[in-house]
């Protein structure tokens, strides 16, 4: 998970730069300092389509959608609920 948490904080700056945003050290130590997958990914979603920094770190609202981290599909299924043949068995 930390692999994944320190990806997603550099896509994030490299996003920021992309877009043009002036990153102080503060904002990048803001950003890298974060541990928070969930939060990544809101401020992610958010400096795609942010005008300024305020934007992006703005405390979550109620009206945000925070993603939820990404599982693995191994880990995704509910016991007892697997796929299951729809033919009646033989038997």
């Amino acid at each position: 998970m930390e692999g994944r948490v320190a990806g997603k904080a550099e896509q994030l700056l490299r996003l920021m730069e992309r877009r043009g945003f002036s990153l102080t050290e503060e904002t990048r130590q803001r950003v890298t300092a974060c541990t928070d997958l969930p939060l990544l990914d809101l401020r992610f979603d958010r400096a795609i389509d942010a005008t300024a920094l305020d934007g992006v770190f703005a405390a979550p609202s109620s009206t945000d959608r925070v993603p939820t981290p990404a599982q693995d599909p191994e880990h995704t299924a509910v016991p007892g609920q697997g796929m299951t043949d729809p033919r009646p068995s033989a038997g």
